[in-house]
């Protein structure tokens, strides 16, 4: 049985997204790579409700025994959220550790250049986003780059935020990742995730 990876897209972006094809060919054969979307335009909890559904949805035709929640940038932060909730191991790459920080220039107009959807956002949205908390020993393992251009200081704030209760992996990538292969051991980190198994040491 392949092993299911869900993968939740950032900010401004959609499942169609590019992003997709590039973990797809980087983890090969043995992995089914599903996206989950959700509207950057809409608050945490209907956010939160929507992809919850969208797994469950998944898990009347899988058993999700060997599964990980892969996110990049705001949607690594949904993968988090979603990994705590359900006890599913979880990789975050180049996170939004702190969504109202990050969210905040982006309050007015925008556009999803995915879907071309236009739409405004709310601050009422962006406060809407709750603190990460790290509650359960779940199996994490994040990449975060010390060169992201988007989101400064991340790795500090990675630190501080999640310590020692997850597998940090320092990177020199930009914010978008174009070739999934060149994260440290990507694919051994997704194998141990997907399995729940520990990777961090107390």
């Amino acid at each position: 049985m392949d092993t299911i990876v869900f993968y939740v897209h950032g900010f401004n972006s959609g499942a169609k997204s590019s992003t997709v094809a590039r973990v797809t060919e980087a983890l090969g054969d043995g992995y089914h790579v599903v996206p989950l979307h959700y509207n950057s335009g809409n608050d945490y909890y209907t956010n939160m409700i929507d992809l919850l559904a969208q797994i469950n949805h998944v898990a009347i035709d899988y058993p999700l025994d060997n599964v990980v929640i892969v996110g990049t940038s705001l949607g690594a932060y949904y993968a988090h959220q979603l990994s705590q909730k359900l006890a599913i191991g979880c990789i975050m790459i180049n996170p939004a550790i702190k969504p109202k920080d990050v969210l905040a220039k982006f309050i007015g107009d925008n556009t999803n250049y995915v879907t071309g959807e236009k739409y405004r956002l709310l601050a009422s949205v962006v406060d809407s986003y709750p603190e990460m908390l790290h509650l359960s020993r779940i199996a994490t393992t994040v990449y975060v780059s010390k060169n992201d251009e988007l989101i400064t200081d991340n790795v500090q704030t990675v630190e501080k935020t999640l310590g020692n209760a997850v597998n940090i992996v320092v990177t020199d990538t930009k914010h978008r990742i174009d070739d999934f292969t060149k994260l440290e051991d990507f694919k051994h980190n997704v194998n141990m995730c997907s399995l729940n198994l520990a990777i961090f040491e107390d």
